[in-house]
């Protein structure tokens, strides 16, 4: 009898509310705040190579500023280069990239943690789709929410083979910077061993994820 009952309740859930079930708020961790957050969830998007974010150094930060950053934004420019020049941008500017999604897993927090790569599957961004019911923004909370339903479906029903685009918010991720890993790309200590297979080349992020397409 419990049998089918459990076969009921798979006929009968849908697939996207099942993967919902087991990825979902347990307790937010470093920058819980600017990881939730954006300055300005509507604004068009700035359009950049994925090759840029997986070529970009990780970026030289005193102990001081590493501290600030718990609480705020580095306030500090990068150039990354897009289309033969260079573009001036900050932690918090909303970015648009195209690749392909290599992996997905659910985090502590609730979020759906993506490995991004472009053409070389054993480098990749790391981009996060929060839970949208830790979003209080109404405007960011709606694009989340879209976000997190495609990416639900991909984990119910698969990942699909195409570039797809993304769009959110340009995050350094200063959990996994260490002084070792300032100033360095490319390798699986400049990239905090995350991702499948420690693909990671650095701390850079799209984080939070506010569309996929």
């Amino acid at each position: 009898m419990r049998f089918l009952l459990l076969a009921l309740l798979l006929i009968i859930i849908p697939k996207t509310a099942l993967a919902e079930r087991h990825c979902y708020y347990h307790r937010g961790i470093e920058r819980w705040r600017i990881k939730t957050t954006m300055p300005n969830p509507e604004a068009k998007a700035i359009k950049l190579p994925l090759v840029s974010l997986l070529s970009a150094k990780n970026p030289t930060l005193s102990r001081a500023t590493l501290q600030k950053m718990l609480s705020e934004r580095l306030k500090y420019t990068f150039k990354f280069k897009s289309d033969g020049r260079a573009i001036a941008l900050r932690e918090g500017d909303k970015i648009l990239v195209h690749g392909r999604i290599l992996s997905m897993s659910c985090e502590a927090d609730g979020d759906i943690h993506l490995s991004v790569y472009d053409t070389d599957r054993a480098k990749c961004v790391i981009m996060e789709v929060p839970n949208p019911g830790q979003i209080h923004e109404s405007g960011l909370k709606r694009l989340i929410e879209n976000a997190r339903q495609k990416i639900l479906y991909f984990l119910s029903n698969g990942i699909p083979n195409q570039r797809l685009t993304f769009e959110g918010q340009l995050f350094i991720d200063t959990d996994h910077l260490t002084r070792a890993q300032m100033g360095k790309v490319g390798t699986p200590e400049a990239g905090g061993r995350r991702g499948r297979h420690d693909c990671a080349v650095n701390v850079w992020e799209i984080h939070p994820v506010t569309l996929i397409e």
